[in-house]
């Protein structure tokens, strides 16, 4: 979690917290916002998922197959949950101006994707996500699937 501005890349964000990203190496990054704080999701990708990551990261993948789940692990009450079967695109629920996707080369040749999405643009999330999910002993689960390839690209 990181108060780092919003224009500053997630893969800088990664380098400030001291994670070593190797320039040859890929990876996908999720760039969570929560209101004036980042939390930045990483993970490496092999060459065996390069061509999916690269495919959910695509422009317009937001609003054609990207879907996050948010799960609470631990809480006593029951928590109305979509699994990705039935949860609505990054873009339908989040807002087109409030979830994108990027990738790139690096001049080594590593694979470079983001995908962000500003929890707190809908009225619930701002609501419940501090309550349910961002409290001291609180855990979540998040998954970001493109829901097309019936795979998990980054929890």
């Amino acid at each position: 979690i990181t108060d780092l501005p919003s224009d500053v890349c997630p893969y800088e964000v990664l380098r400030k917290a001291g994670v070593s990203i190797a320039g040859e190496e890929s990876y996908v990054a999720l760039d969570l916002r929560v209101g004036a704080r980042r939390i930045v999701v990483y993970g490496h990708v092999d060459q065996n998922s390069l061509s999916a990551v690269q495919e959910a990261t695509q422009p317009g993948a937001t609003s054609s197959r990207l879907k996050l789940s948010v799960i609470p692990v631990n809480v006593s009450i029951p928590v109305p949950i979509h699994g990705p079967s039935t949860a609505g695109t990054l873009e339908s629920f989040y807002g087109k101006n409030h979830t994108s996707t990027k990738q790139w080369t690096t001049a080594t040749g590593g694979f470079r994707g983001v995908v962000m999405v500003d929890l707190f643009s809908t009225w619930l999330m701002r609501t419940l996500i501090p309550r349910l999910a961002f409290t001291e002993g609180r855990e979540i689960d998040l998954y970001l699937s493109d829901w097309h390839q019936k795979v998990v690209v980054s929890g």
